[in-house]
């Protein structure tokens, strides 16, 4: 009985924090309305995992977006903007610096430029003197050194699109240009071109981004959501999204942090039927959210599944009662009336034979203790007492098989709390890993049908995920 006990408490877990995905099959279905109706009402779940990209690649991407250089039309020709001045000018920028706060993605460029321009005296807006030349950074001079800072506003809305919205910020010349010929500070006429210049890049930007179309990944989402999904080995679960929502992105050291919120009523039954299916997401949010996971969720199971699980515990397990060598063959549990279980055992050893126990489980939520404190031989047994000896139904051994039957949630969860988190750290897919440990867990609800076993849990938690090359420590 006590790794009958330890096998329940493990399922209990699993069925709330397992990833992975089986299917199975079983046979009476119960509606989510029996469920709810049967156990306390379900208290939300509020699921949020930080998410950890490395950057570094799509900011590499982002750069090639922008052209390396910027340069005054017809370049390297001079631009002529009347009869008395021309121009010419190129901007040779350098790798981007990104940062991100709040959603906001500055983008520093350190850059050099070079102009060089020429003016005569014009009448009745004719030339009438020859050019006379100046220029800044040509032949042996440095090219003058120039910073611009652009400022991106990401902007994730409702329907799960995303919009930015791009300007520059500034733009200072580190070093002037003044062209001593004409004793004139051509710096600002280079500055309002290169501004020019930029401004076409941010709106180009602007535009591809608010053209990306993720409507069919949405759907996709939506549709895998909306239906139940088979757990392994443990039945089959509706997520039911109350709420989706995105916290502010921000980037530290290539990486980007984000952290990904979902409000949510779990519900999970032995019967893969979907009898209402959703293919809708709740409108996204943006908020600030606190990492962490609080899991509430109803399971129910019919009796053939759970004989399944216990005899995967049991099978050939052996105990010693008064001396007596007793090895578990079979166990089939059948549910009675009244919130009472009776369990079929089939052993051989000392003796051989079938016993019969009836009882009903109690939770007491307070002390996450269950038991079944009026377990006992069930009338069929009395025939057993005249093939195996009636030592085995004294009081003593009463007793004890109901010691062994109870369960204290909190310490069997500690004992195995290790290797329980242990399937929250692991390798989704290449580049990709979660990172992940529990902190409590409770039965917050229990009850005895005679056709299922209703349970309510509830699991705390963290949970994050790591995308590409990063530490897992």
């Amino acid at each position: 009985m006590k790794n009958t006990t330890y096998q329940f408490l493990l399922f209990v877990l699993l069925i709330i924090t397992s990833s992975t995905f089986l299917s199975c099959s079983h046979s009476k279905k119960i509606s989510s309305v029996e469920i709810a109706a049967a156990l306390p009402a379900l208290q939300p779940s509020q699921i949020n995992i930080p998410i950890k990209i490395y950057a570094k690649p799509f900011f590499e991407k982002a750069e090639t977006m922008a052209p390396p250089e910027f340069t005054s039309g017809g370049w390297p020709a001079y631009l002529q903007t009347g009869c008395d001045f021309k121009y010419k000018y190129r901007f040779v920028r350098s790798g981007f610096l990104f940062n991100v706060v709040n959603n906001k993605v500055i983008i520093t460029l350190n850059g050099n430029y070079q102009i060089a321009g020429a003016k005569c005296l014009c009448a009745f807006n004719k030339q009438a003197s020859p050019w006379v030349m100046g220029s800044c950074g040509f032949g042996a001079e440095p090219l003058r050194k120039v910073q611009i800072v652009i400022g991106s506003q990401l902007q994730f809305n409702q329907n799960y699109s995303v919009k930015t919205i791009t300007r520059v910020e500034s733009l200072k010349a580190i070093d002037q240009c003044s062209v001593t010929l004409f004793n004139q500070n051509v710096t600002p006429e280079v500055l309002d071109s290169i501004r020019a210049s930029v401004v076409s890049f941010t709106q180009s930007m602007d535009s591809t981004i608010t053209g990306f179309d993720f409507s069919e990944t949405i759907n996709e989402a939506a549709k895998m959501v909306g239906k139940k999904v088979s757990l392994k080995n443990y039945g089959y679960m509706k997520i039911n999204p109350a709420s989706l929502s995105l916290s502010p992105l921000n980037y530290a050291k290539d990486t980007l942090y984000v952290t990904v919120g979902a409000g949510c009523y779990p519900e999970i039954t032995s019967d893969s039927v979907n009898t209402s299916v959703t293919t809708f997401l709740p409108p996204l949010k943006t908020e600030k959210l606190v990492p962490g996971f609080t899991i509430n969720a109803n399971a129910a199971y019919n009796y053939i599944f759970l004989d399944t699980l216990i005899n995967q515990t049991l099978y050939n397990k052996i105990f010693i009662i008064s001396g007596k060598k007793v090895i578990i063959n079979n166990v089939d549990i059948t549910g009675l009336e009244n919130g009472r279980i009776s369990m079929k055992v089939n052993f051989s050893g000392s003796k051989k034979g079938t016993l019969f126990l009836d009882g009903t489980p109690i939770l007491n939520v307070e002390k996450q203790l269950i038991s079944i404190p009026d377990l006992d031989y069930s009338l069929k047994s009395k025939d057993v007492a005249l093939n195996v000896g009636k030592s085995l139904f004294n009081g003593k051994i009463v007793h004890t098989l109901r010691e062994k039957a109870s369960i204290n949630v909190a310490e069997i969860y500690q004992k195995n709390r290790l290797k329980m988190d242990s399937s929250l750290t692991r390798t989704v897919s290449t580049g990709i890993n979660t990172i992940g440990k529990t902190s409590d867990l409770k039965i917050t609800g229990l009850v005895i049908k005679k056709d299922f076993v209703l349970i309510q849990a509830r699991v705390k938690g963290e949970l994050s995920v790591l995308v590409g090359k990063l530490n897992m420590k």
